[in-house]
């Protein structure tokens, strides 16, 4: 038997001394760890029976280079970098990833599947997209900012105190969008393309309603678009004034 992680650890999964076979790893610790370091010779897949807590706010905190599958479990991680080349699949689950710091997925053979998970963002630091989709993201602290593209399948919510910059990318939203903060538009591209609420006073750059997507807009709060950018609704549905 191989001796459990200790606090303040760096932990590698390597596939250096792994057997042949399935080479299944069941994380089943909550210990506070330094670092995680999923490579890319890591065969196996790494399921989730705990809390993940990484508490390094640099990039090494938790490498996503191999199979990982978060199951109903939370993810606290100082930052994320899943920016490898290495074929893989990260399966979110259905718990809340919680990250202090910057969040990279622009892997190009990543696969992300999202399930009812929420990407809780608490600190400033940069979202770079990679074209990949989430389920819910909040903006819970600091400032965020996007690098390139990304789609929030869930609801966005932007809170109190805290600024989300979209840069230059595109910000695709299928469900609701709450801004009790500072969003700022730059010259992105913010599309809506479902059944979305929009709250929140909010100036976008380029922002389209696609065709066949159904928008709300709360009682007493203004949206814009800036006179640079452009306004699409051709097929939406627009409800002004709602509840």
């Amino acid at each position: 038997g191989a001796t459990a992680p200790a606090v303040g650890d760096d932990v590698v999964f390597d596939g250096v001394f792994l057997v042949t076979g399935n080479n299944a790893c069941t994380w089943d610790i909550a210990t506070n760890l330094n670092s995680v370091d999923v490579q890319s010779g890591y065969t196996g897949q790494i399921t989730l029976t705990a809390t993940m807590n990484v508490t390094n706010a640099g990039t090494k905190a938790l490498k996503l280079n191999g199979l990982v599958d978060a199951n109903g479990q939370n993810v606290n991680a100082g930052s994320i970098d899943a920016s490898g080349s290495a074929t893989r699949t990260v399966k979110m689950g259905t718990g809340t990833w919680t990250i202090s710091g910057n969040v990279d997925l622009r892997g190009s053979n990543l696969t992300l599947t999202q399930s009812t998970s929420s990407l809780n963002i608490r600190a400033t630091g940069t979202l770079t997209g990679g074209g990949k989709s989430l389920n819910n993201l909040t903006i819970s602290g600091g400032t965020t900012t996007l690098s390139g593209n990304i789609t929030v399948a869930g609801n966005l919510v932007i809170n109190s105190g805290t600024t989300f910059s979209a840069g230059t990318g595109t910000l695709t939203i299928t469900g609701n969008y709450t801004n009790n903060g500072t969003f700022t538009a730059s010259t992105s591209t913010v599309t809506f393309n479902g059944t979305s609420t929009l709250s929140g006073a909010t100036a976008f750059y380029n922002l389209t309603i696609s065709g066949g997507s159904t928008v709300s807009l709360k009682k007493g709060h203004v949206f814009s678009s800036n006179s640079a950018g452009t306004f699409t609704a051709t097929g939406a549905a627009i409800t002004l004034n709602a509840v």
